[in-house]
């Protein structure tokens, strides 16, 4: 028999399932055998050595806003409903249903992020132990602080998503992340050496959040909302890795896109290859999904490149090339197979250079933030401009060369 609780189990399976396929196809045998297990062996490594001596990169580290990581993480992912569609046809007749999916949906969004939030700490804990010398009580309830103000955020967005729309939900929802990420963290960065008042400001969180709870559960909530949160938290690591396993439902909105408003040119030439590649940019940097993909890897490699030895940030640039072309590639492949696209006669000719030049354009920004990061630890304002142009110029003769081979 078909219950609440079933209809849970079994949308989460499938949902498990359908990860276990995107990521499978992502990490086939070649990225694991020369990827992530040795790096997984460095990071043992590099982890049991921290714990051993700190290097001497880490006291230069401001690791009181080590809050901050994870504040990005709580306000950027979304509150699991697990509601579909398909459910206006028979869940509207079954207010009850509706409920109890979406309190197993929350408590499955808090389970999953507070172990997100348990492996972040974990990482970091060398830091936080032997350069802010925090004990383990107070790194047990600034944990615990955390997935509270975790669950509390997810469901004042949600409510301020159904509420609002155009202008008034996004001043309204940035209202609430900068209240809430100040609150958040400055509660951490205060009182994390005091075990006993990150403990009271975690107690202080559950009233607000009881409060929410009930408030949803005696109105229903939207059902458009609940889909449309739904699908879009669905559908996070498919887009983070670019494979049509799963193929996704947006919600039809119509409305001008917020950069190049006009559909102006960018480029001079007026082939098709380059028409092309403008369509290409402009849809990339229209989706925010995949653009704040591109921003957060940028960030966490800078940072990376940061906490390295300036030497082997040389070498990680071009690491770091070969990632991002690889992920560039895998979104030429699902955008290039888009009906809108694919109504028109593109030659091979035309696809290459498409291709090539957005490519280009797109890996560009990321190779000039690396490369003036890393010139810049190794031999200041001088090293950042040298290194900066040596990259770009590479980078510009590689494609150069490519583009020679079908001209």
């Amino acid at each position: 028999m078909l219950t609440p609780h079933r209809l849970f189990v079994i949308r989460l399976r499938h949902y498990l399932i359908e990860q276990y396929k995107v990521w499978r196809q992502a990490l086939d045998w070649t990225v694991w055998l020369y990827l992530l297990v040795p790096g997984l062996v460095i990071g043992i490594g590099l982890y049991r050595e921290w714990w051993i001596e700190m290097p001497g990169w880490a006291v230069m580290v401001p690791w009181t806003l080590f809050p901050l990581p994870f504040f990005l993480y709580m306000s950027m992912s979304s509150l699991r409903t697990f509601t579909e569609e398909a459910d206006k046809l028979f869940m509207l007749q079954r207010p009850r249903w509706l409920r109890c999916l979406w309190i197993y949906g929350m408590l499955y969004t808090g389970v999953k992020d507070m172990l997100v939030y348990a492996l972040g700490f974990a990482t970091i804990l060398p830091f936080l132990v032997h350069i802010l010398n925090l004990s383990m009580a107070s790194l047990a309830w600034s944990l615990l602080f955390t997935g509270l103000v975790s669950i509390l955020v997810k469901l004042v967005s949600h409510r301020i998503v159904a509420g609002r729309r155009g202008a008034r939900k996004w001043l309204a929802a940035a209202a609430v992340t900068i209240v809430s990420g100040f609150i958040y963290i400055a509660t951490l960065i205060a009182f994390a050496h005091e075990p006993m008042a990150i403990a009271v400001a975690a107690l202080l969180v559950l009233p607000s959040l009881f409060t929410l709870i009930c408030l949803r559960l005696a109105s229903g909530g939207s059902f458009e909302t609940d889909v449309m949160v739904e699908q879009n938290a669905r559908m996070t690591s498919t887009s983070l890795l670019m494979i049509q396993v799963a193929t996704p439902k947006p919600v039809v909105q119509l409305k001008r896109p917020l950069l190049f408003r006009h559909s102006g040119r960018l480029f001079r030439s007026s082939d098709s290859g380059t028409m092309l590649a403008e369509m290409r940019i402009k849809a990339f940097v229209r989706n925010w999904n995949v653009l704040f993909i591109w921003i957060g890897f940028m960030s966490s490699s800078s940072i990376a490149l940061i906490l390295l030895p300036a030497p082997a940030g040389l070498i990680m640039i071009a690491v770091f090339m070969m990632f991002g072309t690889y992920w560039i590639s895998l979104h030429w492949k699902v955008w290039f197979e888009e009906p809108f696209v694919r109504q028109f006669a593109w030659t091979e000719k035309e696809q290459y250079r498409g291709k090539a030049i957005s490519r280009f354009w797109m890996i560009a920004p990321l190779a000039a933030v690396w490369s003036l990061t890393v010139g810049f630890i190794l031999y200041g304002i001088i090293g950042s401009v040298g290194i900066f142009a040596l990259v770009i110029m590479l980078w510009y003769g590689g494609h150069r060369t490519g583009m020679k081979r079908v001209d």
